[in-house]
């Protein structure tokens, strides 16, 4: 009389080990919920590295924010800063459909707080000063457009 075959161990933990795998990388590539890696601010971070050498190293950075058509304009006007009458060539009509949330910004807003120095200071209207130094900045040729300095932020960029 013969007993029951029996496998070895090695085999008996690989089906388990296995399916254990397969559970974890089907974790990893479902989708998630929350704050997502793909933003509109995403498009802001090639022109950081420009907004941090333009303002030096003593400021802190605050905020970025992807700015909208207008939005911009909008922010200037709250700080009585002049507004541009014209549109810088590229800024016109988006080239072919997009989508929302895949359309890189044209322009990005910095913010930051404390001592300005450097290029900003050298870009910012004359006798300008303030605890806030806004950056404007294109994001599809980085450059700086516009530096204002200010003691007080436009009521949406203010924290709760």
């Amino acid at each position: 009389m013969t007993g029951p075959v029996r496998r070895p161990v090695a085999t008996e933990l690989l089906l388990p080990a296995v399916l254990v795998a397969c559970a974890l990388l089907a974790g990893c590539s479902g989708p998630r919920s929350g704050t997502s890696a793909a933003s509109a601010v995403d498009g802001c971070a090639t022109v950081l590295p420009l907004a941090s050498q333009e303002v030096g190293a003593g400021p802190t950075l605050v905020s970025v924010h992807a700015l909208r058509r207008g939005e911009a304009a909008r922010y200037l006007r709250e700080l009585g800063a002049a507004v541009p009458t014209a549109s810088p060539s590229g800024q016109g009509a988006a080239n072919g459909p997009t989508s929302r949330a895949t359309a890189a910004p044209r322009e990005c807003l910095v913010v930051y707080r404390g001592p300005v120095g450097g290029q900003a200071l050298r870009d910012a209207p004359a006798g300008a000063s303030g605890q806030y130094a806004l950056l404007f900045l294109d994001v599809r040729h980085p450059q700086v457009r516009r530096v204002v300095l200010t003691d007080v932020l436009p009521a949406a960029l203010r924290r709760s």
